[in-house]
């Protein structure tokens, strides 16, 4: 049994993915466009289409999911990560959060 799984045994243990954005290509000017973006009156279109900010959340977070998801999947990258993670019992953990 892995040390994780013996802390877990008797332990709540909260497994936290933190997304990272260094070493990204192009990040930081994405952020940049998407704070001027932000700040700038409105130009395009009238009537401006009214779609709620918690649909265009929910439909980025899930298109993030399966994006991430499939990246995890299919990269050569994060070997030793993945195996550690195949070494966790998930029935364990007492709690699994996001951020």
């Amino acid at each position: 049994m892995s040390d994780i799984n013996k802390i877990a045994v008797s332990n709540h243990l909260a497994l936290i993915w933190v997304p990272g954005h260094s070493g990204i290509q192009g990040n930081e000017r994405a952020d940049e466009l998407a704070n001027t973006g932000a700040v700038v009156e409105y130009i395009g279109p009238s009537p401006v289409p009214l779609i709620p900010l918690s649909y265009v959340k929910f439909k980025t977070k899930g298109w993030m999911t399966d994006h991430l998801t499939l990246e995890w999947k299919y990269t050569q990258k994060f070997k030793g990560t993945k195996e550690f993670l195949n070494t966790i019992d998930m029935t364990n953990l007492h709690t699994i959060r996001y951020l």
